[in-house]
């Protein structure tokens, strides 16, 4: 009777060992895997199959697309606070600014500086003190006014010598990067995209009383010209997050965690493979779980696209 209840019990463990789900995940698929449980308090962007930028319920992690096509969905992101107030109110920054247009999800809008100097609209932002920060704006390029894209000046008032860390160009549609030109007063951005988000970073060791973020345009003094300028973002921290929409007051998205699960403790790690072509294992060391760490690259350039379990 003891060598029957032995075997009865090895069988048990056996079925369940190989009842254990540990085929990979496929993040490209619509539905999202029973095997990951993603979690984010507050409603995010991500860009859908229309090319459109949209904004998820909290706690719900979308598919993405590129050019029509399923990549994956993105890192899980930082909390994040947008300090310029002038997202869906920029008219209120500058008498340059006229009518807004829905750009791909967008609040972009109509800018038009005349002939003369100062093309920029100025955004005064609550920061101060020392840091990195980073800076992002969208806009189109103007074939008509052959208008060349500049990010603008991140003014620091207070100090003299700040530190511009990055400062490069990514296209809306496709997620191609394309480094920008120029120096701590004005990073021209050339015509690399038809539709573009600028981005750069800017440390400071000091004390700062103010930071303000300066989207200009490039045509001459003697020219005027109109372009499609919106979404500027100031955050604290070494990369551009998903946009975050403010209206005279700054806004604060919560971070956001993936959390992939280890179906009856069987799997030992689990490689996530992003589309950039690279991939990281993370081991569970006899754990239910592993958590995967947060973004360290701007949004909407990488994202995950498949997870693998390893068994040792």
């Amino acid at each position: 009777m003891s060598i029957f209840r032995k075997s009865l019990l090895t069988i048990g463990n056996a079925g369940q060992t190989t009842g254990a789900d540990l085929s990979d995940i496929d993040l490209t698929a619509a539905t999202l895997d029973s095997r990951i449980k993603y979690q984010c308090m507050s409603s995010h962007a991500f860009i859908a199959a229309d090319g459109t930028v949209q904004f998820a319920s909290p706690d719900v992690w979308p598919l993405e697309y590129r050019d029509g096509i399923a990549i994956g969905r993105h890192e899980p992101e930082p909390q994040a606070t947008n300090h310029n107030q002038y997202v869906a109110n920029f008219q209120s920054c500058s008498a340059f600014v006229g009518n807004g247009v829905d750009y791909h999800g967008l609040p972009l809008f109509f800018c038009t500086f005349p002939e003369g100097n100062d093309k920029y609209i100025p955004c005064p932002t609550d920061i101060s003190g020392a840091g990195t920060y980073t800076l992002s704006y969208y806009g189109l390029y103007n074939e008509t006014t052959n208008a060349i894209t500049s990010i603008g000046r991140p003014i620091c008032y207070g100090m003299e010598h700040p530190s511009l860390d990055r400062t490069f160009a990514v296209n809306i549609t496709t997620g191609e990067t394309a480094v920008l030109l120029g120096d701590f007063k004005r990073i021209t951005a050339q015509r690399f995209f038809d539709s573009y988000r600028c981005i750069c970073s800017v440390s400071t060791d000091n004390a700062l009383t103010q930071l303000e973020q300066r989207m200009m345009t490039a045509v001459t003094n003697t020219e005027s010209g109109t372009q499609i300028l919106g979404m500027p973002q100031i955050e604290a921290g070494e990369i551009a997050t998903s946009p975050i929409i403010t209206n005279g007051e700054p806004v604060t998205r919560a971070d956001s965690s993936v959390r992939i699960k280890n179906p009856g403790r069987m799997a030992t790690s689990v490689r996530v493979i992003y589309t950039d072509g690279t991939s990281k294992l993370f081991d569970f060391n006899g754990n239910d779980d592993v958590d995967i760490p947060a973004a360290i690259f701007d949004w909407g350039t990488r994202y995950i696209s498949k997870c693998e379990y390893l068994k040792s």
